[in-house]
């Protein structure tokens, strides 16, 4: 290649791959990266390192090593407070019709889908654990497999199966993930190279002209960037596994190289080269927090490292002590004469000669300020990482009451903004590009039962032309509170002081974090309302149904003619005026069917007002009247008249 072409242009790319592969990782062995990658992933596996049992250490194995894994749990609980917040995925349409809209709905049921049956929650938790607990940054890629899916049909010619298709998903650590290492920043980028490993004989099945060229290949055991793990879980030189690496170069568009370009390639040989096919890069980046002017990323959770070391040697030294001069030792004078009797059961008595008794020899204690430092420890991690001890089950002595304890914890979490951050970002990302995959390259329709029952009536299969509306998807965390004890129990008082008909939306909302299921009935009649509007508009008439709300559609259906445009159109106007006459006509009908299918019940008119008060009447019924005579002819008292005033 000339020394003035882009090396991205030439025509041997393979040897570009591998020159590239080369360079990245001896820059990243001088780098001092590698080696926290390495203490971090032991302090997260720790039991790796020590089988489970107490380790003899020291020159001579003289000391007891006890390894307590602080760092785990503590890095954990972070987590754990942060993927407590469920994603719910708002997928936005370019505009405002019913198509858009329902294409807008199943966006998010198939968001839903594939965080719950595609392992879209995995790759997206196991990317940010990784990235916060070792790496400070992971990749996540999300690309269209061609051999996914269901079976569709077969190959006319060579009857090979042909399938739909589908998203895969998968993650990559920073070592495995070759870029510009002199860019100041991620976002420069334009191209990746991104090593995964798959099975020769899958590979050689999908290549078949190359089939023995890829099944002559084997996994390097000596290679260093493949596993930071300890030998006796990989990279062990007598496994057998059919496992090789397959180098895939993701390029996009740019200036330089105007139609991208997408190239796998195994040792020696390039397997497929074409343009690149996707709108956006396929290989996602989540990251902890930046570090300045350079690609790579930083994770607080490094800065426990040394005190992690520190606590695990006051560990050994404590336990080093008690096992080697726990049992009581007794200290006599040289030239004491001690017979010692057994009694049984472990008593004996001594006897000796002289006049300074014996005396219990006791070293194994250990000063209580070696304890108090070890708390110590503990208490600067946590405060490192923001963690209540109320998160690791200790809560501290003034908390007293759940609503105490619930605002300790949302307090911690929103001193977890940098790996709240990376999770929600990560959580939007996937979701758009995952979107975006699905209206590119799903040209086969599939069935949309993965949309939920609750949208069931709007569409019954899918293609990506369905899609093709949704231009954003936005993520909402959803609150966390549920997840702690405090906060369930602050959940269920606010549960008994709720109304009896609020009970079931508030828990709705409680457990899904979304309010779409509570307002979906509104929702979906705003949606008829518009799709009749369009109707009109068309010249076509619609039926007005008694289980409609009358009133909401007569109010929708005014609209159209709020337009002087709108007034002069006469089938519009008559079209619109019928429409609304019937649901008038509906309303009205008294049927008993309206009170159980509106949202406004038809209730009964209210009574008259009463008639205004007559203060001089009322001062007349309240004077004493004189006792009245017998009537001689009746026999009965006499009443007058009361006089009008």
């Amino acid at each position: 290649m000339s020394s003035t072409e882009y090396w991205a242009l030439s025509d041997d790319i393979g040897q570009e791959i591998e020159n590239k592969i080369e360079n990245f990782r001896n820059n990243l062995r001088m780098l001092p990266l590698m080696d926290v990658w390495r203490n971090a992933f032991n302090a997260v596996h720790r039991a790796l390192s020590h089988m489970g049992d107490v380790l003899n250490i020291g020159e001579n194995g003289e000391y007891s090593g006890v390894y307590v894994n602080d760092y785990r749990s503590l890095t954990e609980s972070k987590l754990n407070m942060i993927f407590a917040q469920v994603p719910a995925f708002d997928c936005k349409a370019v505009n405002t019709d019913f198509e858009a809209q329902i294409a807008a709905q199943l966006g998010n049921g198939l968001l839903e889908y594939y965080m719950r049956d595609k392992d879209l929650k995995y790759f997206i938790r196991k990317a940010v654990t990784h990235a916060y607990q070792i790496y400070g940054e992971m990749f996540f890629i999300a690309e269209w497999d061609v051999d996914g899916g269901d079976e569709y049909g077969a190959n006319e010619e060579t009857g090979a199966i042909i399938r739909e298709g589908d998203i895969a998903l998968r993650v990559a650590p920073p070592q495995l993930v070759v870029r510009d290492y002199m860019a100041k920043s991620n976002k420069e980028l334009d191209w990746y190279i991104v090593t995964r490993f798959v099975s020769k004989y899958k590979l050689a099945a999908k290549f078949p002209e190359y089939a023995d060229k890829i099944i002559s290949l084997s996994y390097d055991y000596t290679n260093e960037f493949y596993s930071l793990s300890p030998g006796v879980i990989s990279n062990r030189p007598d496994a057998d596994t059919d496992l090789i690496p397959l180098h895939v170069m993701y390029h996009m568009p740019s200036m330089e190289l105007p139609n991208g370009r997408l190239v796998e390639y195994v040792d020696g040989q390039v397997l497929s080269d074409s343009p690149m096919p996707y709108k956006n890069s396929p290989v996602i980046r989540v990251s902890i927090q930046d570090i300045e002017d350079t690609i790579w990323s930083y994770t607080e959770a490094w800065d426990l490292l040394p005190i992690e070391k520190i606590k695990n040697n006051l560990h050994s030294t404590v336990a080093t002590n008690q096992s080697t001069w726990g049992v009581t030792s007794v200290i006599v004078p040289a030239a004491a004469n001690i017979n010692k009797t057994n009694l049984g059961g472990g008593l004996k008595v001594f006897d000796y000669k002289g006049n300074v008794e014996p005396k219990q020899f006791n070293i194994s204690s250990t000063p209580g300020d070696t304890y108090n430092y070890m708390d110590k420890l503990v208490n600067i991690q946590e405060k490192l990482l923001s963690i209540p001890a109320i998160r690791r089950g200790a809560p501290e002595n003034n908390i007293k009451s759940g609503n105490f304890a619930a605002l300790v914890a949302s307090q911690a979490l929103e001193n977890s903004a940098n790996v709240q951050y990376a999770y929600e970002d990560l959580c939007t990302k996937s979701a758009n590009q995952i979107i975006k995959v699905l209206q590119d390259f799903a040209n086969v329709p599939r069935i949309a039962m993965i949309a939920g029952k609750s949208n069931r009536s709007y569409m019954k299969e899918f293609k990506g032309s369905d899609l093709t509306p949704i231009n954003r998807v936005f993520v909402d965390l959803g609150s966390p509170l549920a997840a702690s004890m405090a906060g369930r129990m602050e959940l269920a008082g606010n549960y008994i002081n709720l109304p009896p008909e609020w009970r079931d939306q508030w828990i709705n909302i409680i457990n899904t974090g979304r309010v779409e299921n509570v307002v979906e009935e509104n929702s979906s009649e705003i949606l008829l309302i518009k799709s009749e509007n369009e109707s009109l508009q068309d010249g076509k008439s619609v039926q007005a149904i008694i289980i409609e709300d009358h009133v909401k559609h007569i109010k929708g259906h005014k609209r159209l003619l709020s337009n002087p445009e709108a007034k002069q159109n006469a089938q519009l106007v008559e079209l619109v005026l019928d429409h609304i006459q019937e649901h008038i006509d509906l309303l009205n009908s008294g049927d008993p069917m309206l009170e159980f299918s509106t949202s406004t019940p038809q209730q009964a008119p209210p009574p008259p007002p009463m008639p205004p008060a007559n203060p001089v009447q009322d001062a007349a019924a309240n004077v004493n009247m004189p006792q009245m005579p017998i009537d001689p002819m009746t026999g009965e008292q006499f009443t007058p008249q009361t006089p009008q005033i």
